[in-house]
């Protein structure tokens, strides 16, 4: 099924991690399921693919929140590192859309990696 990519503002929106970070597992067409062990490697970089789980801020109090998942390319062996419960920045956010069987609506959010943290100032007071 074809889908439609569309660039996030990370700008607009705070993404906050649950410092939970899993390998993204290798699916298997004519199986149809997961291959377990595999990891999935990013078709445009060869990146493995780590999927860091991710509450979207949108600064609503009375709306409820939902995890996603943001697909990252990341060269070399070690999962991406992010801060639990954190704000995370992300290069090159988007979601990707498309239809689903049952008619619906499937969303999936990538990115081309995560932006380190500026360094955070240290107390002492003020002024």
């Amino acid at each position: 099924m074809a889908s439609v990519k569309v660039p996030v503002d990370g700008t607009r929106m705070v993404l906050i991690s649950t410092g939970k970070v899993h390998k993204v597992p290798v699916w298997d067409d004519v199986q149809k399921r997961m291959i377990q062990g595999s990891q999935a490697r990013d078709p445009e970089t060869n990146g493995l693919l780590w999927s860091i789980d991710c509450v979207p801020d949108d600064g609503d109090e009375s709306s409820r929140s939902e995890a996603v998942g943001v697909r990252v390319p990341v060269l070399g062996e070690s999962a991406p590192l992010v801060s639990k419960w954190q704000p995370v920045n992300f290069e090159g956010l988007e979601i990707a859309v498309r239809t689903n069987r049952a008619g619906g609506f499937t969303c999936y959010w990538s990115a081309r990696g995560v932006v380190p943290a500026a360094p955070g100032r240290r107390g002492g007071g003020e002024g």
